[in-house]
């Protein structure tokens, strides 16, 4: 049993004896090709000595189904069936480490600066906000839009303030027409009293 689960980094040998019956192979290299994960083709070398045949694939860094694309001629001669989906398969794991979601510290973020330039976004608002491509930040118009409010609102109510207060404390009005006429009877009339004592007053004194 060939070992197919293997872990990314390692070299993956495939070792393939003779089919009964079938005549000996020729020793020698040729190339054969190998599919990797996301259905490319790389080229790897095939070995046949002492009558086995070796393929080796050391390109195994991405996790993933890979196959080994064997000829349908080396059918013949070695001991394999091809899988369904053709080649002969085997699994390149993923590192679990990998898997576990841990927060970036800011040196770590410092770090990846110094090769990647990279926006470090500190909330779900700031990276929502950042794939969209807007600018980062909050809409201001509710803001204003409420001050306003509050503005026409206030105003409103300084005016009908205003003019309560004008009402309430409004002066009697001030009419100095018949005030100056009856000034200018009460000194006339003073004028005639004066000038009707006056001669009674000379006549008092001459006879005393």
């Amino acid at each position: 049993m060939v070992q197919r689960n293997v872990p990314a980094g390692t070299e993956v040998v495939l070792d393939l004896g003779p089919r009964p019956g079938a005549p000996p192979a020729a020793s020698g290299s040729f190339p054969v090709n190998a599919q990797t994960p996301d259905g490319k083709t790389t080229e790897v070398e095939a070995t046949v000595e002492a009558g086995r045949l070796r393929v080796a694939c050391a390109t195994t860094y991405e996790p993933g189904l890979y196959r080994f694309l064997l000829p349908d001629a080396l059918a013949q001669t070695f001991a394999f069936r091809p899988a369904p989906g053709g080649g002969l398969p085997f699994v390149v794991l993923g590192d679990p480490d990998e898997s576990r979601l841990v927060a970036l510290t800011d040196m770590n973020f410092e770090d990846i600066r110094k090769n990647v330039d990279v926006f470090h976004a500190r909330t779900t608002d700031e990276l929502t906000t950042a794939v969209a491509g807007s600018i980062p930040g909050e809409e201001l118009w509710k803001y204003l839009a409420v001050a306003l409010l509050l503005g026409l609102v206030a105003e409103n109510g300084l005016t009908r303030w205003i003019a309560w207060r004008r009402k309430y404390h409004s002066s009697a009005t001030v009419r100095f027409g018949d005030q100056f006429a009856d000034m200018q009877t009460f000194r006339q009339h003073a004028r005639e009293i004066l000038s009707t004592s006056a001669p009674e007053t000379e006549a008092t004194g001459r006879d005393r």
